[in-house]
């Protein structure tokens, strides 16, 4: 999610919340199965499922975006993730949803050692994330029982907040510890986070918006080293399906091209989207892929 969600009321379109989303033990909605076929779209108009999954396979990394409650989106997600695992089992799946120091919990999961409830407990999902469990339950299945890796690539909350609140200079040096290298200048990237934000919140208060912006840019970063990081390992696969609010992904300019920095190229973007949201979404070269149902 967004760091900025942390001190702005309302925010959350950027990150891929619709509205204030459904979170976990409310009433809501469950995953739909993905219609079959599915419509895709890359630059050049109609594409297919099989052409996403050629180019996943050529790719290091694939960003998937989501409304984090919109039950198509993460059905689209696992599609995807079918697609990728059909033409070759060597990947591992990147979790947004899932802060870093939380990975002994995923690799319990993994393992068959931990129930559903149990794991929701462990990553203390309620609280840190938030969003209905049932939405992303078949993802976690399809992990273990394919035995993919899941990767916690997230920032710890407590450090983007404390960020939003104080700015990267005032940190203590436990906190400077945690931080990965951060590039601030990207003024593409700084003007679609002002664009999301209703394109005001980046004069109104300067101060303000830089150390939340800062607290974004750490959370985009910290999930692009956590993806650089697993890939550079001496058991790691040869490619990571990223599952990431849309924001995250949309231009490649959130995790996508930071990762890029890092070594982890060529990536391909995907983001699903309503049908009247494809034709803007294409001609705005947003991702590699846009998928509809």
């Amino acid at each position: 999610m967004w760091a900025l969600a942390l001190t702005l009321p309302g925010w959350g379109a950027g990150c891929g919340a619709s509205g204030a989303g459904t979170r976990a033990g409310a009433a809501g909605p469950r995953p739909a199965a993905a219609p079959s076929p599915l419509l895709v779209f890359d630059g050049s108009g109609h594409s297919s499922m099989g052409r996403l999954a050629l180019a996943a396979a050529a790719a290091r990394a694939v960003y998937v975006g989501e409304e984090h409650s919109n039950p198509h989106h993460h059905a689209i997600q696992l599609r995807v993730l079918e697609e990728v695992y059909g033409r070759d089992h060597s990947l591992a799946i990147g979790l947004e949803m899932v802060q870093r120091p939380f990975q002994p919990a995923l690799d319990r999961w993994g393992r068959g050692e931990l129930g559903e409830d149990a794991l929701q407990d462990a990553l203390e999902w309620k609280t840190r994330w938030g969003f209905d469990w049932a939405l992303y339950a078949p993802i976690f299945r399809f992990a273990q029982t394919h035995k993919i890796p899941l990767v916690a690539l997230n920032a710890r909350r407590e450090l983007t907040k404390r960020i939003a609140k104080v700015g990267v200079d005032a940190l203590n040096p436990a906190e400077k510890a945690e931080m990965p290298e951060l590039v601030l200048d990207d003024a593409d990237h700084r003007a679609m986070v002002v664009e999301m934000m209703g394109g005001h919140h980046g004069t109104s208060d300067p101060a303000s918006f830089d150390r939340m912006y800062a607290a974004q840019v750490t959370w985009d970063e910290t999930m692009a080293d956590s993806v650089a990081r697993w890939l550079a390992r001496a058991d790691a696969p040869r490619r990571i399906v990223v599952l990431a609010g849309e924001g995250h992904v949309q231009h490649g300019l959130g995790i996508p091209k930071r990762a890029a920095r890092r070594g982890i190229a060529p990536f391909v973007t995907v983001l699903p989207a309503a049908r009247e949201e494809v034709t803007d979404l294409v001609q705005a070269g947003a991702a590699d892929y846009v998928v509809s149902w």
